[in-house]
């Protein structure tokens, strides 16, 4: 069974917990014919409130990276333990 690019974001993002950029969601995630969707993709999920822009802070450049919202995070895992 074929899964989504969507789907396959979220859970790599629940596996790796972290937040992530495009790069690496381009990477590691899509398959190659998609890769150039791949803001499409984040701007999707964004607009459904399931990923966040993470807050660039004072000590550490993270614009540009993404994650989880929580709740969705546990969800997600635990789907993907299922």
């Amino acid at each position: 069974m074929e899964v989504p690019n969507e789907q396959r974001a979220m859970f790599w993002q629940a596996i790796h917990r972290q937040p992530v950029s495009i790069a690496e969601i381009r990477e590691n995630v899509v398959d190659q014919v998609y890769q150039q969707s791949v803001p499409n993709l984040i701007n999707s999920l964004i607009r459904r409130s399931l990923i966040e822009k993470a807050k660039p802070t004072l000590l550490e450049k993270t614009d540009g990276l993404f994650f989880l919202q929580p709740v969705v995070m546990e969800y997600v895992t635990e789907r993907f333990i299922l």
